[in-house]
């Protein structure tokens, strides 16, 4: 589950509890199985989330510091504050509208044809791929047998 969704349904038994009491048992129960240590986890993992936007908008060395920072700002509410869950969906609109600079692929361009190949053998070698700037890496490593 989500650090989101910890902290929320925490939050929401405390505010419960403290308007009636008596319903303490019952929010008790609800979070049974949910730590101490569960809830500072979240908490930590929410706290890192503007850093990890941050490192991950410094990745592309052509971005000024200027650009980083207006960046963070146009998208820390549409990828931290209101996202939902992990899977929350942040497509081609909210990229743009984020100042990011993206264009709509065209499904019939050369390019979308190699990509899309290119995803096909991924799917079909069952593995996980990481583009490198200048291989395709596969992992799990393929085991080489010691003769």
């Amino acid at each position: 589950m989500s650090a989101k969704d910890i902290i929320a349904a925490v939050d929401e038994a405390t505010t419960r509890v403290q308007a009636a009491p008596e319903t303490y048992a019952l929010h008790a129960a609800l979070l049974a199985d949910v730590t101490a240590l569960m809830v500072q986890q979240a908490r930590a993992a929410l706290d890192r989330t503007d850093d990890l936007l941050k490192e991950a908008l410094r990745a592309n060395s052509d971005r000024s510091d200027d650009e980083i920072a207006t960046l963070r700002t146009l998208l820390a509410e549409p990828l931290i504050t209101s996202a939902k869950s992990h899977g929350a969906i942040f497509g081609l609109a909210e990229a743009q509208a984020g100042g990011l600079p993206v264009t709509e692929a065209d499904p019939s361009s050369p390019q979308w044809q190699l990509i899309w190949r290119l995803w096909a053998k991924y799917f079909v070698a069952g593995q996980r791929f990481y583009e490198g700037e200048r291989a395709s890496k596969m992992f799990p490593w393929p085991q080489v047998e010691q003769g």
